[in-house]
């Protein structure tokens, strides 16, 4: 029936651990590990990304706030002023 000693020997470990099977509750305890090591990679994921983020979100808050507090001369004042010169002019 089996032509290869690989299939002879398959069928015979087969044979023997056909009785073996996991123990009541082990889907259970899988599952239990499987949640705590991803709220764990969960948790050291989010670190290490602040590790990059955080100083980077900073330097761009600070850029951000100094290009807004550069006094350039021009408000909008000065538009405003300009635009209502433009309608008396028509």
């Amino acid at each position: 029936m089996n032509d290869s000693p690989l299939d002879a020997r398959l069928a015979e470990l087969n044979e023997r651990t056909r009785a073996l099977g996991p123990r009541p509750g082990f889907q259970a305890r899988v599952l239990v590990a499987l949640g705590a090591r991803a709220s764990m990679t969960l948790r050291r994921d989010v670190v290490r990304s602040a590790r990059l983020l955080v100083p980077v979100a900073l330097f761009l808050a600070v850029v951000s706030v100094g290009l807004a507090s550069r006094d350039d001369g021009v408000t909008s004042v000065d538009f405003a002023a300009a635009e209502r010169r433009w309608e008396l002019d028509w």
